[in-house]
């Protein structure tokens, strides 16, 4: 890195931490430290980031802007870092809460946070009065902001789902002219940094994304395009990871620790529903079967808020509507919802207040019923489970929706979730 130009403040990688703490109110981990130092010092990503559930993984915007930062002083033809950073993931909760996070930068206060925002000005002149960079949330059901592209020149953040992002690159952007089209092309096709989170939702997805660098040349440097594939659940062999070795409790320390060693203990439980061509008939029987174990949940000590994750929109749908019935607090949550519904802001409020340091003061006992639109990526801690039967890549992800920071298993005994099958022979009763 060159020296700073006269009138821009000293960044120094050094100043991470106080970067994320100024943001986000917390001091980073210590994978996040090793990971910027990586990065900054072999100027490119890993392949794949495998880390657990809850180990912070959306912070990865956060490195990939402080790094941008830091290489804004460089001078042009030697500059490495890609311009425009994209967090794509295949769950429209995840994408709201990751353009929430970016929001924090944009906003805190502090003098490393203003730093960072004038080196981000730098790269494209703008005036201090003019945002660091541009943000965009791109998923269905919404009105899209589509100013991200009207400045290629300046920094940007989205936040998109898999169809937003991969129908731009391929030149059919929903919602776009003949003429926006290839634009939008050309921007994700060069100068970004790409981060394909749960990469396990998103195979055909990450498929496409190889061969795209493939046929395109997208890896050569003078591109700045960049593939990050980030998941708690692998399954292949890569040569660009990190971290190197499995995070464990032995190469942690606190809070992180605490979240990799929090007990989870669960029962599997047998839901005899009669053997039934109608699967109307099967499905009542197995939701009143799904009552009966929350309800017994809910009476365990410490299960103020408990999920329900069903595999089926109806079966949720007739859960939350028994447990409503109860006089419970239920909320309702599935991807067939009308997004009026799913975008509200009462349901916007209750998933806020039940992410990050989740406040249990309270004492009330409230329901999140849903299908598997939580179970991947959403910050949401939850202190029990009651979960249908899956695949046990669904299960780890959904039970990482549990204690999500560690608290609950660390002041005593934790509660017990369940896992509830239908019949005695699950492959043989149950398609799914």
């Amino acid at each position: 890195m060159t020296d700073v130009p006269a009138g821009l403040p000293r960044l120094a990688a050094g100043d991470f931490d106080d970067f994320l703490f100024e943001a986000h109110g917390h001091r980073p981990f210590a994978w996040q430290r090793e990971l910027l130092a990586r990065v900054l010092e072999e100027r490119r990503w890993p392949s794949l980031i495998d880390l657990p559930t809850g180990a912070g993984k959306t912070s990865v915007i956060d490195i990939g802007l402080f790094a941008l930062a830091l290489d804004a002083s460089s001078l042009p033809d030697e500059r490495w870092a890609p311009r425009r950073i994209a967090l794509v993931v295949d769950r429209r909760i995840v994408v709201d809460q990751v353009a929430a996070h970016v929001t924090d930068i944009l906003d805190g206060e502090g003098d490393v946070l203003d730093a960072t925002r004038s080196h981000l000005r730098w790269l494209s002149g703008s005036s201090p009065n003019e945002p660091a960079f541009v943000h965009g949330l791109l998923r269905g059901a919404m009105v899209r902001d589509e100013r991200w592209a009207e400045r290629p020149d300046v920094p940007a953040v989205l936040a998109s789902t898999v169809d937003q992002i991969g129908s731009r690159l391929l030149f059919r952007g929903y919602g776009l002219s003949n003429l926006a089209a290839p634009i939008h092309a050309g921007l994700l096709g060069s100068d970004l940094l790409l981060f394909l989170d749960e990469v396990h939702l998103s195979r055909p997805f990450s498929e496409t994304l190889a061969r795209f660098r493939e046929l395109t040349g997208a890896d050569a440097p003078e591109r700045r395009w960049q593939l990050v594939e980030l998941t708690a659940t692998p399954n292949a062999v890569v040569e660009r990871r990190f971290p190197a070795e499995p995070l464990t409790a032995d190469t942690t320390s606190e809070p992180l620790r605490s979240r990799l060693v929090a007990s989870k203990p669960a029962q599997l439980v047998t839901a005899k529903v009669p053997q039934s061509k109608d699967w109307t008939k099967s499905d009542v029987a197995f939701a009143k079967a799904v009552v009966k174990e929350a309800r017994a949940a809910l009476d365990q000590a410490r299960v103020q808020l408990l999920g329900v994750v069903l595999n089926r929109v109806d079966t949720a749908r007739s859960v939350a509507h028994e447990l409503a019935e109860s006089g419970l607090d239920v909320t309702l949550l599935t991807g067939r919802m009308r997004p009026a519904d799913r975008d509200s802001e009462e349901i916007a409020s209750q998933l806020a207040a039940w992410s990050g340091e989740r406040d249990r003061s309270s004492g009330a006992k409230q329901v999140l019923v849903s299908t598997q639109c939580i179970e991947a990526g959403a910050d949401l801690d939850l202190d029990c489970l009651v979960t249908e039967l899956a695949s046990i890549d669904a299960l780890r992800q959904r039970f990482g929706r549990v204690d999500r920071r560690g608290h609950v298993a660390a002041e005593g005994p934790p509660p017990r979730s369940v896992v509830v099958v239908r019949g005695e022979h699950p492959d043989e009763s149950d398609p799914i």
